[in-house]
C-alpha cells in the first residue's frame, strides 16, 4: 500500500537537526555545537529549499542529520549520513544546498 503525500510528510519530519556522528535511533548521540534544528520543506524525496545555519558556533565537520517533528522538543523521525561529510568552520555559515538532503521513503 502506498504513503500518501501528507504520511510522506510527517514521515520525513518538518525540522533537521545536524550531528558530527551516527545520531543513534533515537537521535540524541553525537548533536552538533548548534543544535538548533532547521525547519525543511520537502520536493519530492528532497529538501526543496537550502537550509541553513548562519554564524555557527565552532569548527567541525558535520557527518549526519535527524528529522523531527518540533523545532525544540518533538520525536526523531529519520536519521543517517549526509553523503559527503560538511566542514565547517566557526562564524561561518554552514548551508546544506536545495536537493542535497534525501530522504527516500522506498
Amino acid at each position: 500500500m502506498p504513503l500518501s503525500d501528507h504520511a510522506r510528510e510527517q514521515i520525513r519530519g518538518r525540522y533537521v537537526q545536524l550531528h558530527t556522528g551516527d545520531p543513534g535511533p533515537d537521535c540524541t548521540v553525537n548533536p552538533a555545537s548548534d543544535t538548533r534544528r532547521m525547519s525543511v520543506t520537502w520536493a519530492e524525496d528532497a529538501n526543496a529549499e537550502p537550509l541553513q545555519w548562519p554564524v555557527y558556533p565552532a569548527a567541525e565537520t558535520i557527518t549526519h542529520v535527524s528529522t523531527w517533528d518540533d523545532a525544540e522538543a518533538g520525536n526523531p523521525w529519520l536519521y543517517g549520513p549526509l553523503d559527503a561529510p560538511i566542514p565547517v568552520a566557526a562564524n561561518q555559515l554552514l548551508e546544506i544546498e536545495s536537493g542535497k538532503l534525501r530522504a527516500a521513503l522506498g
